[in-house]
């Protein structure tokens, strides 16, 4: 056996995995070392490379169920006995891993379909956000285009005054036989100004209207493609909200039909020696408030330390019901501090870990409700 081969030996307990996927692998580098085999003589009898047996070993990746099987026949060729209640405790826990490894890749699953969803969404909310945008524009080019024709339609009306007071003030000089040629000239000059001017009050007023018309005219087509764009953009959520709810459901029922087969397999198990899975209860009413994950990390670490009694057993020591030991370690729920630092103290106990009792009870006071 070569240093390399005998690298494993002194790698550290995983970190950073599962508690499931800790035991699997701290169960395999034991089996591995009563085989007496380097990882390549392994290897070479049971047609795995060094690299895929190293990484097996060190948690890098994922077991196979015929490694698991070859491992343990190769304990049982180099005249170890292997207990069945050992084996079905070791196919039991590779059960549950691949479990997690399944619910795990359906979550990444659905955060790659949530990531693109929500890059969908920010994009039709910035188109929204420049409809809004050319919407309030258009609302000021109304009001403003308003107001001057307003200020247009009075001034031409007091031009026309004025055109009809020259009007007659020069009927009135033609019949006077005092009006001198040169006032003739003057008022007739007034009189042509007037006019000019009227025509170029209603030429602007009549482009003033027709910029209105334009502008009401962009005013209502942003209002009704703001309209579309919420109106999508809610339809898309509803959609998305309908099938993220059936994945989820669908991966509950998954993981409740992989439970299933592991406590069936159970069932049929010598627990006389090995009491470490229960059966894991479906309908239990869980309360998502109290629900919290890190406390139950904890617990599930603090049990791989004690050696993994069963959930039975932890009830049996810490005298709490076993349904609400199942509530802690199965779905991370602790509805009672005095059944939680119970469970702690004896497990920290058999562990030899006091210490891990205040760290619990910490996390609890972080998270609960």
């Amino acid at each position: 056996m070569t240093e390399d081969d005998d690298e494993w030996r002194a790698l550290p307990p995983p970190a950073g995995l599962p508690v499931d996927d800790q035991e699997l692998v701290q169960a395999l580098r034991l089996y591995m070392g009563r085989t007496g085999l380097s990882l390549r003589a392994f290897g070479r009898t049971y047609q795995y490379s060094p690299g895929t047996v190293s990484r097996y070993l060190s948690g890098e990746r994922g077991v196979s169920s015929a490694f698991v099987r070859d491992l343990l026949t190769a304990v049982e060729t180099a005249g170890e006995q292997v207990r069945a209640s050992d084996r079905a405790r070791l196919e039991n826990v590779h059960r549950r891993t691949l479990a997690h490894a399944k619910g795990a890749a359906s979550k990444s699953m659905l955060k790659s379909e949530f990531a693109k969803v929500s890059l969908e969404l920010a994009q039709q909310a910035h188109t929204l956000e420049k409809v809004t945008a050319q919407l309030a524009l258009s609302r000021i080019e109304v009001l403003d285009a308003t107001e001057r024709i307003q200020q247009l339609t009075e001034s031409l009306a007091l031009k026309e005054q004025d055109i009809q007071a020259l009007e007659a003030r020069m009927a009135a000089a033609h019949q006077c036989d005092g009006t001198g040629p040169q006032e003739l000239r003057e008022m007739t000059a007034s009189y042509e100004r007037a006019r000019a001017e009227a025509e170029a009050l209603r030429a602007e007023l009549a482009k003033t209207r027709t910029l209105l018309r334009e502008a009401e005219q962009r005013l209502a087509d942003s209002g009704r493609g703001m309209a579309v764009i919420a109106e999508s953009m809610g339809a898309e959520l509803r959609k998305q909200d309908a099938a993220h709810r059936a994945k989820v459901r669908e991966l509950e029922s998954r993981v409740r039909s992989l439970q299933g087969a592991v406590n069936r397999r159970q069932d049929g198990d010598d627990r006389s020696s090995d009491e470490l899975d229960v059966n894991v209860p479906t309908d239990l009413p869980i309360d998502p408030r109290l629900q919290i994950y890190s406390v139950g990390e904890a617990l599930r670490q603090l049990l791989v330390h004690a050696r993994s009694p069963g959930l039975n057993a932890v009830s049996r020591m810490s005298s709490v019901p076993l349904g609400d030991v199942q509530r802690m370690f199965i779905h991370n729920e602790v509805r009672d501090e005095a059944k939680l630092r119970a469970v702690a103290m004896k497990l920290a106990e058999r562990a030899g870990r006091p210490e891990a009792v205040q760290q619990i009870m910490d996390l609890w006071q972080a998270g609960a409700p």
